[in-house]
């Protein structure tokens, strides 16, 4: 009887081994999620500013494609479903048009990050049809307000690069 005593008392934790356990769970949890908020946040930038990317690219190459201007525009709403003509808000999301109006593709709004550059003031970047260029350079940073951010660098002959924002 009292050997089947000893071994029921093996069997389990102890208050003390459970209580260590605990302690080093939530040690290890407060340095993680910080780290993970950070990261989070990183992420949504460059998710942005990759759809960006994939906009301008797609809108230089219909350009090339159709031999006509095609316009790269804030949307006016955050339904994508027309280009702003005033007040741009690239947070709505963007469209590509053709010259006549004629929608493309669009974008959904990004929510939960801050647009500046010399394109948040403009409300389109219109790509020749003959070369894909645009005139001017342009440049987007997406910003959250727990990271550097990320930058959306449109060359005038209408290339574009990202790269991790110096600063918002």
């Amino acid at each position: 009887m009292r050997g089947e005593a000893f071994v029921l008392r093996d069997k389990g934790f102890t208050l003390v081994e459970i209580a260590v356990t605990l302690a080093i769970f939530a040690i290890v949890l407060s340095i993680a999620i910080p780290s993970v908020g950070a990261f989070i946040a990183s992420s949504r930038a460059a998710a942005g500013a990759n759809d960006l990317m994939v906009a301008v690219r797609a809108a230089r190459s219909e350009a090339i494609a159709r031999g006509q201007t095609v316009n790269l525009c804030a949307a006016s709403v955050a339904d994508g479903t027309a280009c702003a003509t005033s007040s741009p808000n690239w947070a709505n999301g963007w469209l590509i048009t053709q010259s006549d109006g004629t929608l493309i593709k669009s974008w959904g709004h990004i929510s939960g990050l801050t647009l500046s550059g010399t394109l948040s003031s403009t409300a389109s970047i219109s790509f020749s049809g003959a070369t894909g260029t645009v005139g001017s350079a342009k440049t987007l940073t997406l910003c959250t307000p727990a990271s550097n951010g990320t930058t959306v660098s449109i060359s005038a002959n209408g290339r574009s690069v990202t790269y991790v924002a110096s600063s918002c």
